[in-house]
């Protein structure tokens, strides 16, 4: 009885494999199924051809100065991003949502800038404290 086969699984005459969907002989009371033209001439009838590709030269790709801190499409055309919104004013820097905020409103060189300033004052207290002990 030829089903379309629910499972994959390996056919009994050549011992080939069987995928779910093909259209396989199952008979009832037997174990296993075979191909429909492995059944038909009771020989293994799967025949599987390989093709050899003949070896490419990949080219390097092209050196492309890019700069830094740009951003790039897959093609690798620069993509300008839009601009950032001038930063806004911090009115409660304990709300992290505010401090999240003002943030990532800051560009680049202000982030930068901004460290630069927390590091100072972290180095000014810890000489003050170390002075006053």
């Amino acid at each position: 009885m030829v089903i379309v086969s629910k499972f994959d699984g390996k056919c009994k005459v050549c011992e080939g494999p069987t995928y779910r969907g093909d259209k396989v002989v199952w008979i009832k009371g037997q174990r296993g199924v075979s191909h429909v033209a492995c059944h038909a001439t009771g020989r293994p009838q799967r025949v599987v051809q390989v093709a050899v590709a003949e070896p490419v030269a990949i080219a390097p790709e092209p050196e492309v100065k890019r700069e830094v801190g740009a951003v790039y499409d897959l093609a690798g055309a620069e993509v300008i991003p839009a601009p950032k919104p001038e930063p806004e004013v911090l009115k409660d820097p304990r709300n992290p949502n505010e401090l999240c905020a003002f943030l990532t409103s800051l560009s680049p060189e202000q982030l930068h800038a901004l460290r630069d300033i927390v590091i100072g004052e972290i180095e000014r207290r810890a000489g003050l404290e170390k002075d006053a002990a």
